[in-house]
């Protein structure tokens, strides 16, 4: 690779860090069944984030929320089925009853703008012990063992 391929390549993963992280907007992995076929559990989602207007969303948008249990562990991503005094009712696409909770605009942590098929499914494996191995270490040990190579072969022409 050239020097001014090198650094094109730097200030590109620079810049599109910078603006990932400047954007109100999040990535989500999805784990669940319950938005199919819209969303599937092999999907990424991208949200945008507050600060949202409530008063903007509207019945079918897809909304990102953590229930107010005491237990904010899980985010749960569904549509919006009404919206009055009371709050907001959600149901997945493949659930048959609407959501017990009642959402209220404070527990909304995202709206849903589109979605990455099947980046989810490559994220979880990467997670895993095998996905270590085979997307981190095994490269690391062939650049590892061909600078080496080329080291010896090196320090051997002298």
């Amino acid at each position: 690779m050239k020097k001014n391929d090198a650094l094109l390549c730097i200030a590109a993963i620079v810049l599109i860090y910078a603006m990932v992280h400047a954007a109100p907007v999040r990535f989500l992995t999805v784990s669940g069944h319950s938005m199919e076929p819209v969303i599937t559990a092999s999907d990424v989602i991208i949200v945008t984030t507050p600060p949202i207007d409530p008063d903007k969303l509207e019945v079918g948008d897809i909304i990102v929320y953590k229930p107010d249990t005491g237990d904010n562990i899980i985010s749960i991503t569904h549509r919006i089925i009404t919206i009055d005094e009371n709050g907001i009712t959600t149901k997945g696409d493949s659930n048959s009853e609407i959501d017990d909770y009642i959402v209220q605009p404070s527990d909304i942590t995202g709206i849903f703008r589109f979605k990455i098929p099947h980046l989810g499914s490559f994220i979880r494996f990467a997670n895993t012990d095998r996905g270590y191995l085979s997307l981190i270490l095994l490269p690391a040990m062939m650049l590892i063992i061909i600078e080496i190579r080329k080291i010896i072969k090196y320090t051997e022409e002298l």
